[in-house]
């Protein structure tokens, strides 16, 4: 094999881990930002659940029963929420 046809080669080689690694790098930046979108989406409903947990302790103590049912069911939907 000739000088030339190894040098045709090798840059081949070099053009195919560059494209690679570009697509490597664009896979990355989307995995990232899926990754920050489905951290966001999951804290809404926990601070809704750490939110009417709280409010439950307070209303539990005051005897509001009715307020209490209510919060847990909101504390419900939003685990539900998490978990789809």
């Amino acid at each position: 094999m000739s000088v030339a046809m190894l040098e045709q080669r090798v840059q081949e080689r070099t053009q195919a881990l560059q494209d690679s690694n570009k697509y490597l790098g664009q896979s990355n930046d989307e995995l990232r930002q899926f990754a920050y979108v489905a951290s966001h989406d999951l804290q809404e409903p926990l601070r809704k659940i750490q939110t009417f947990s709280s409010l439950i302790r307070k209303y539990y103590d005051e005897g509001r029963t009715d307020d209490v049912k209510r919060h847990l069911d909101k504390i419900e939907d939003s685990s539900i929420r998490m978990s789809n």
